[in-house]
């Protein structure tokens, strides 16, 4: 998965504090777009505060019984929550099981298992390899990426199958080795695809530094919406997005 969100010089330095170094973003990693309204810090993080998000995307999550942890986990991918406007455009620059797609950012790894588990008895679903994501949605004109790109209900339903099939708890590192950690764990696959599944980390960067990483800062955006009210009761019913200065990988 990837992030585009805007990150200058000025909020680089408001990086994790979790008793581990955390890498600063490349210069290469950065994008020079608007800055943010507003800018808070919290857990380590700097929390963007914008007025972006689309409001009618936020209530078809919801109706899907969408948590504000998984609003949080779109709003850290995309201002404003709509694929079409990934700047890197689709997959987000990546191809095979490494594609993204809907507003979770998903990679098609994880896309195509945990559709497996929606439909267990499915023929075509359970028949989709690494790079079947063009393949046409059945009985529709939609390729199955598409599909999941403009049907935000359905990637919802995607991204609670993935976070019932794989566990949802922090993902830890291995003491003995740093760039290994937890395997299975839903954070280390969204961040990392099957090598993060398998419990290792995709980049030089160590599994902290890595997974850990996108997991703390994601968990910084839920953490400073919950430290207010104003902010939970608004956070639905408004086109309020709250993102964070992650990297993108």
């Amino acid at each position: 998965m990837k992030y585009s969100i805007p990150v200058t010089a000025l909020f680089v330095s408001a990086l994790v504090s979790c008793g581990t170094s955390v890498p600063q973003p490349e210069s290469s990693d950065l994008k020079s777009e608007v800055l943010p309204q507003a800018t808070a810090s919290y857990g380590g993080y700097t929390i963007y505060i914008e007025n972006t998000a689309s409001i009618s995307i936020k209530q078809t999550i919801k109706n899907q019984g969408a948590s504000q942890l998984q609003l949080v986990i779109a709003m850290a991918e995309e201002k404003t929550l709509d694929p079409r406007n990934w700047p890197l455009g689709f997959g987000d620059g990546k191809t095979g099981d490494a594609a993204n797609f809907g507003l979770y950012k998903m990679n098609w790894y994880m896309i195509r298992l945990a559709m497996r588990d929606m439909w267990p008895n499915d023929t075509f679903v359970r028949s989709l390899d690494y790079d079947d994501y063009n393949k046409l949605w059945p009985g529709t004109s939609q390729t199955i990426a598409q599909r999941i790109n403009t049907d935000h209900a359905m990637a919802t339903r995607i991204l609670q199958a993935a976070m019932a099939k794989w566990s949802t708890a922090e993902p830890k590192a291995d003491p003995l080795d740093p760039r290994k950690g937890t395997a299975n764990n839903f954070w280390a696959g969204h961040r990392c695809g099957q090598t993060g599944l398998e419990g290792r980390s995709c980049t030089d960067r160590s599994y902290n530094n890595e997974i850990g990483y996108y997991y703390k800062g994601v968990m910084a955006i839920n953490g400073y919406i919950n430290a207010s009210q104003a902010r939970r009761d608004t956070l639905w019913s408004t086109n309020i997005r709250y993102g964070a200065n992650l990297f993108p990988i």
